[in-house]
């Protein structure tokens, strides 16, 4: 469903179209996270910036499991690697645009200005590194 939103928007309303369901995407993801989980996590970061990174690691590969195959390269307090060997999303025909808008644009941006937490892929072919780190 996704690959056809950003297909028929791309078409219809060109790239100020994809930029604004960007957006939209984003601010829906931020308003799935609870006020009190945020909050928690605030504090937590206040704290020590280490454990909240990892909770929220640990929260993005409990959110991966649903898009495609993973396992985690590397996790410590300041990094981690899920390396995926092959994405069930790029299976189906047509579906570039929901790996380069999706995953690679709309997921970095949701990170970086809910959790404060840089998102970086590395894509080869069907395959993809994704790597976050804290941006403090």
């Amino acid at each position: 469903m996704a690959k056809s939103n950003f297909n028929f928007i791309g078409k219809q309303l060109g790239e100020d179209g994809i930029e604004q369901l960007k957006r939209a995407d984003v601010e829906a993801l931020k308003r799935q996270i609870p006020g009190p989980a945020l909050f928690l996590l605030r504090l937590v970061r206040a704290i020590s910036l280490g454990s909240a990174f990892k909770m929220i690691a640990n929260q993005m590969a409990y959110q991966l499991q649903w898009i495609t195959p993973f396992s985690v390269s590397e996790l410590t307090r300041h990094r981690v690697v899920y390396d995926i060997p092959r994405c069930k999303i790029l299976d189906f025909p047509d579906s570039e645009d929901l790996c380069v808008i999706g995953c690679q644009s709309i997921y970095p941006m949701w990170l970086a200005e809910q959790f404060r937490v840089r998102m970086k892929a590395e894509r080869q072919g069907n395959s993809c590194t994704l790597t976050l780190t804290p941006s403090d």
